[in-house]
């Protein structure tokens, strides 16, 4: 998905410039460089906007890697809400989630106020339609009365 700055500013980091994670190409920088005291420090919202629905969100969030105060990191996607804080010296690490929604924009924001030193954001990933544990029973069961019938009808036939 495609992310626009909605809030404060971020800046695209990474291969030659404040690297803090050699070998990860760029990432972005969720307190990004205009400015003190902004609250939030930044808000990053994808131009697309995402049905009600399973959903399951993947991306990578490491310290700002540069001796800040912990950062927190806010992720939502309609009625769906997580927190997520990390110390400057965090390593780049995977979280991922799979929740239900009402639908909207997926949001990244850094809460404030901004001292250029945000959390880094990287490979953001979101799919659709994966199902809860009680739909796959559901279905199992049904696949499982489809095959009785089947012998069933096989047995009068």
């Amino acid at each position: 998905s495609v992310f626009a700055v909605t809030g404060g500013s971020v800046d695209l980091i990474g291969t030659g410039f404040y690297d803090f994670y050699p070998g990860n190409g760029n990432y972005v920088d969720l307190d990004g460089s205009t400015g003190y005291g902004n609250s939030p420090a930044s808000q990053l919202t994808s131009l697309a906007s995402f049905g009600a629905g399973a959903y399951t969100l993947s991306f990578q969030l490491g310290g700002n890697a540069r001796g800040a105060a912990p950062k927190t990191t806010v992720v939502s996607l309609g009625n769906w809400s997580t927190s997520i804080t990390l110390n400057s010296g965090d390593p780049l690490s995977t979280y991922t989630f799979s929740f239900n929604t009402t639908g909207g924009n997926l949001v990244f924001g850094e809460n404030g106020p901004s001292d250029q030193q945000g959390n880094i954001l990287d490979n953001v990933g979101l799919t659709a339609g994966v199902p809860e544990p009680a739909t796959w029973a559901l279905m199992i069961s049904g696949f499982g009365m489809a095959g009785v019938a089947l012998r069933r009808r096989r047995a009068f036939a």
